[in-house]
């Protein structure tokens, strides 16, 4: 199974983009889930709906994680030696390391393959001189989130009207003066600011960073 993710152009209207997703022919459709009921003005309009007709639809609603079904497979995939040996892995648990990987994939005979990438696909303020430098200044978030340092660091950066409450799935944390939900969950983190103020998207994801583990 093959996973495509086509954007739909905003500019299009109902009857263009149902053309457009009979011509990809998609086994699931995945659309926000006002796409799919008439407008309430206009109840009777069945044809400003995305056509739900010989394909499975799953509808979404703002804030929801789905599952889509797709199937996960494994395969072998050969490193080169090269690239092998450019990898400089961390610690991040007791015998377990970790390292992070830039590369071409390559496919044939359905053998996979992993080659450093060519020379010149690499951006030119990219290419340093010092590969260990340049290594060095990344920087991998991992782990999930510890809520009580989540707040104790927002506190510390000025925002002190967090409230957390606790539900099935995790924590959702609510900044009233901000207007943003925060919901944590096991696997996942999702921040809805409401607030058209960039630099305090850019505040909160900073924090938020700083409370993960990295190496």
């Amino acid at each position: 199974m093959k996973a495509v993710h086509c954007p739909i152009d905003t500019s299009l209207n109902f009857t263009q983009a149902n053309k457009l997703i009979r011509e990809l022919k998609p086994g699931t459709l995945a659309v926000p889930q006002p796409y799919t009921i008439p407008p309430p003005a206009h109840a009777h309009r069945t044809d400003l709906v995305i056509d739900q007709e010989s394909r499975y639809v799953i509808s979404i609603t703002r804030g929801e994680v789905v599952s889509l079904a797709v199937k996960r497979h494994s395969a072998k995939v050969i490193l080169s030696p090269s690239l092998a040996d450019s990898l400089m892995s961390s610690e991040v648990r007791p015998g377990i390391y970790l390292a992070t990987v830039t590369a071409s994939l390559h496919v044939k005979d359905n053998q996979y393959y992993i080659k450093e990438l060519p020379e010149e696909i690499l951006p030119k303020k990219r290419r340093l001189s010092n590969a260990d430098d340049a290594l060095k200044s990344l920087r991998y978030e991992w782990g999930a989130l510890d809520v009580d340092s989540f707040v104790k660091k927002l506190r510390q950066e000025g925002i002190t009207d967090a409230k957390v409450e606790r539900n099935s799935n995790g924590h959702i944390i609510h900044l009233q003066e901000e207007d943003t939900l925060i919901q944590v969950e096991d696997k996942s983190t999702h921040i809805y600011c409401e607030a058209a103020d960039h630099q305090l998207r850019l505040k909160l994801r900073n924090i938020l960073m700083q409370c993960l583990n990295s190496f």
